[in-house]
């Protein structure tokens, strides 16, 4: 596809976008303006590699594809919040194993008995056959 064929799709998908090459880098860089009219890079792509899949993927990834602006903020939320609960409960059992490790040095510092479970603990019924627990 050739770069002013392109620009024509682009421009049908969004009047505000247009491509600019670099050539240092060797790529074209799909520019567009916002609403404030700050110009911004929406996508890089090698200098051999313009056509349709282009506009295609950057439909798929809009928020009108994805529901609108708010559907699409109200979905980043979620994620965000399911990714900070993660955090937490890592956070909380990596303290809570920290204590424990934590109480036991203090316990055998004093000289006082100290539990040693782990998960795989077995149990010896006679000399010759061990279960586990």
């Amino acid at each position: 596809m050739t770069p002013d064929s392109f620009r024509q799709e682009l421009k049908r998908f969004d009047p505000r976008m247009d491509i600019v090459l670099d050539r240092k880098k060797g790529l074209w860089n799909i520019v567009g303006l916002d609403k404030k009219s700050i110009k911004y890079i929406a996508k890089r792509v090698p200098f051999d590699a313009l056509g349709k899949w282009i506009i295609c993927d950057m439909y798929d990834n809009s928020p009108m594809k994805q529901g609108g602006q708010k559907d699409l903020n109200r979905k980043i939320d979620e994620e965000i919040e399911r990714n900070e609960r993660i955090q937490e409960k890592d956070h909380k059992n990596k303290m809570d194993a920290v204590h424990d490790d934590t109480y036991d040095r203090l316990k055998w510092g004093l000289g006082e008995r100290v539990s040693l479970s782990s998960t795989d603990s077995f149990v010896v019924n006679d000399k010759r056959r061990i279960e586990s627990a």
